[in-house]
């Protein structure tokens, strides 16, 4: 487990305390780092600042858990969960800490450090230390209802998921100023850039056309079907013969993932028109909902256009049914033995 320590500089004074504690309760075999803000730094970052920053350290999974803090650390605590991927919460005593760990299972927590505040001395803040990390996490409580409570959860979880943007389209939104304040913070963007995993980005080739060529020969690579009909698919889409487009998952210039948009994938049902097809993600990339994104911007982007439903030929079972596709009726697929399943998207 990494353990990231970072707080706001107003409570500085308390950073080596923090990081000292943290260190002491660690589960055994983690590491922790200390990002400060430490007393001799020249910059200075308000719990706004931190809070972004903890966005990022997460989101990349550079680390996988952190304490925080501020004066009050409810500031910070409601900063950090406006964050992309950051389920934070506050814990003033070591029930609140030990409570959030069972029960919440988040991946970091603010702690009130401020003398005016709601700071209560060393020993009730290494007793709320030690209670946040003396069991696993996610445990649940109460015991006779800690399935319930891992659901609720896990529930909690994917709905702020699917409430949220990912972090990159956050940082295009925020005020530009408090982007290069935080680009300041050196020690946790080049920490983020050594061991962050990088957000993926998605496209489509009508949006960089300069993409297409890899496009066809990584489509190509994955199907066998010749590089020149994904070239031709894609210039109609690029020259406006038609309105589809296709659809690529991107790790900085590396395709990962990818799907177009047809009339028809080679079956005999050509009234069902237009057809997703070659949908797919590198194996190393799989399980991180690659091809659910995908499938769900080809989706929207579509209906913009008003081009609905759609329709996908498969032969997966369960998969498509997550992302709202259900299925429609058997269909021959060229030269195909046996009939496959179509699938709709209304």
């Amino acid at each position: 487990m990494k353990i990231g320590v970072i707080q706001a500089s107003s409570q500085a004074d308390k950073n080596e305390l923090i990081y000292s504690t943290v260190r002491k309760y660690a589960p055994e075999g983690s590491e922790v780092i200390n990002f400060g803000c430490t007393p001799d730094e020249k910059n200075t970052y308000s719990y706004v600042d931190i809070s972004v920053l903890i966005g990022l350290l997460l989101s990349s999974e550079a680390v996988d858990f952190v304490v925080t803090g501020c004066s009050s650390g409810q500031g910070m605590m409601l900063a950090c969960n406006s964050m992309p991927g950051v389920l934070c919460g506050y814990a003033p005593t070591p029930r609140d800490a030990w409570l959030f760990a069972q029960i919440n299972d988040g991946n970091c927590i603010s702690l009130p450090l401020g003398e005016a505040y709601t700071w209560t001395g060393t020993d009730n803040f290494d007793r709320t230390i030690a209670a946040l990390f003396s069991e696993p996490f996610g445990g649940g409580y109460p015991k006779s209802e800690a399935e319930r409570k891992r659901k609720d959860t896990e529930t909690l979880k994917r709905i702020r998921k699917a409430s949220q943007v990912r972090i990159n389209d956050l940082m295009k939104r925020i005020d530009p100023s408090l982007v290069e304040n935080i680009q300041k913070k050196q020690d946790v963007m080049q920490y983020i850039s050594m061991y962050g995993r990088k957000e993926l980005t998605y496209i489509t080739v009508r949006e960089q056309p300069e993409i297409k060529t890899a496009a066809a020969q990584w489509f190509h690579d994955q199907w066998g079907v010749p590089t020149e009909a994904y070239l031709e698919c894609m210039d109609a889409c690029l020259d406006g013969t038609t309105q589809y487009d296709w659809y690529l998952c991107l790790d900085e210039d590396r395709i990962v993932g990818g799907l177009g948009v047809i009339e028809n994938d080679f079956h005999d049902r050509k009234d069902l028109a237009p057809n997703i097809c070659a949908v797919y993600t590198d194996e190393k990339y799989r399980g991180r909902g690659i091809a659910g994104n995908l499938l769900n911007m080809a989706v929207k982007d579509m209906r913009s256009r008003g081009i609905t439903p759609v329709y996908l030929v498969t032969d997966h079972t369960g998969f498509y049914e997550r992302y709202g596709w259900e299925f429609l009726c058997m269909v021959q697929g060229d030269g195909e033995p046996a009939p496959s399943k179509l699938y709709i998207h209304r």
